[in-house]
């Protein structure tokens, strides 16, 4: 069990961690104040985990909001709305489905804090089982509410509509990944006016294509987007808070466009500090000069970004690297559907196609490579590239190392759901990102 600022994740087996999953939503009722929202994604554990935890919240006597099958977006939205003060989304992201997790918004409605997280995981991993007794009795009259997924929809399109969007019949195609994307992004677009077909819909527990929207998986929706003649692909992971976009001549965008897509068009209505992750691309720098606005650098992880929109009073940011938008108005947390509203408000004022706007932009190239690297090992690693990295670029450390120079950066950091160390690079041409990722993460290698 891996617990950090992304939540709880790990491979967990619901009939042998029952116990565990009950005396946490036991906690989670009794010390958490006020009304709990409870939702999940749809791998094959989600409904047993949700089933032990209702049985802890309804022995703590919370008052409960059971969401079912829905977004993290539409937790995070309800905590951000004070329709809840509490939300509970049992998701691994874009982990495989044998992977299951869980992710808690509450106070402001950002996600909870790695230290505390973990001091409820442990209390739970630690405290005896349970009888159920009346609570499993009260569990079978818990009702799915839909009111959650009600609102989000509801205010999305208002939210889009007061940025000055309007009506349009731009057509999108939307690649599920089989998850819970399929119930609201369509009806978010479609109160925009746009015309939607889903792919990858169904939500049993099976998943016809890996759940990370990488390049490579999206083929089945690029090929419809040609077939079709749509204007926009959208492939979500399975919990709906980032999306990759394909354009309407079959261009599948790296993962930083649908943030640089989102900020180009909200600074051209309102101009506010722009907070972006470590590993977010240059592109967004250089949209940032072009609107005359200071662009801030958080660590990487939405809770880090979030924060940081917070205290400089940022209207708008996200993780590029993960193709999530941030909008603290609406919510503290990455949002695929919201990213898509306000790209459908750029499409219909440009009067353009997504394949001519993102031609404006100048081409930064990625490279990233993953090395299977044991938790314990990964502090002594950094600090071994740190000292190499001061001898070639500038050096900024925080949990992971992020070297730079002119025209390119390289971000070192241990995965915070993975045993992992990432190594990305960018550079304005293919050969220094891979050059600068080749020596990077050899270095990484040579001193596992």
């Amino acid at each position: 069990m891996i617990v950090s600022a992304s939540g709880i994740r790990g491979v967990f087996k619901p009939a042998e961690e029952k116990a565990f999953f009950s005396n946490l939503g036991r906690l989670v009722g009794s010390r958490l104040p006020g009304a709990v929202a409870l939702g999940r994604d749809s791998r094959p554990s989600g409904q047993a985990i949700c089933s032990a935890l209702l049985e802890g919240m309804v022995e703590s006597r919370a008052s409960i909001t059971y969401a079912g099958l829905c977004t993290v977006p539409v937790l995070a939205h309800a905590v951000r709305k004070r329709y809840v003060s509490t939300s509970v989304m049992v998701t691994a992201s874009h982990n495989p489905p044998e992977w299951n997790g869980i992710k808690i918004f509450t106070g402001e409605g950002l996600i909870m804090e790695g230290p505390r997280l973990r001091e409820l995981a442990e209390e739970a991993r630690a405290a005896p089982s349970r009888a159920a007794g009346e609570a499993r009795n009260s569990v079978a009259r818990v009702k799915e509410d839909k009111g959650l997924l009600e609102a989000y929809v509801r205010d999305s399109i208002s939210l889009a509509f007061g940025l000055g969007a309007r009506e349009c019949a731009l057509r999108f195609v939307i690649d599920a990944g089989n998850g819970p994307s399929a119930l609201a992004v369509p009806r978010v677009l479609e109160g925009l006016g746009c015309r939607t077909e889903v792919l990858n819909g169904e939500m049993d527990g099976s998943f016809k294509r890996p759940i990370e929207p990488l390049p490579e998986n999206l083929s089945e929706l690029r090929e419809e987007v040609l077939r079709s003649g749509s204007d926009v692909g959208a492939g979500f992971d399975c919990d709906g808070d980032r999306v990759v976009l394909v354009t309407d001549d079959g261009e599948v965008l790296r993962e930083d466009y649908t943030l640089a897509l989102a900020v180009d068009y909200y600074l051209s209505l309102r101009k506010c500090p722009v907070v972006v992750n470590r590993a977010t691309s240059m592109l967004l720098d250089r949209i940032c000069q072009d609107h005359s606005v200071p662009i801030i650098r958080a660590g990487v992880g939405e809770r880090n970004v979030a924060s940081a929109m917070l205290e400089v009073g940022s209207e708008i940011g996200g993780e590029g690297s993960s193709g999530g938008v941030v909008m603290p108005e609406f919510e503290l947390a990455r949002d695929g559907a919201l990213a898509l509203a306000l790209l459908s408000g750029l499409l219909k004022r440009e009067r353009e196609s997504l394949s001519r706007i993102v031609k404006r932009y100048p081409r930064f190239h990625l490279r990233k490579e993953s090395v299977r690297c044991p938790a314990e090992k990964a502090k002594r690693i950094l600090s071994k590239v740190e000292a190499e990295a001061k001898r070639v670029g500038a050096v900024d450390v925080l949990d992971d190392v992020r070297v730079s120079g002119s025209g390119w950066w390289v971000l070192v950091r241990p995965s915070a759901t993975e045993p992992l160390v990432r190594v990305l690079s960018e550079a304005r041409s293919e050969e220094e990102a891979e050059s600068r990722m080749e020596f990077f993460a050899g270095l990484v290698k040579k001193n596992l």
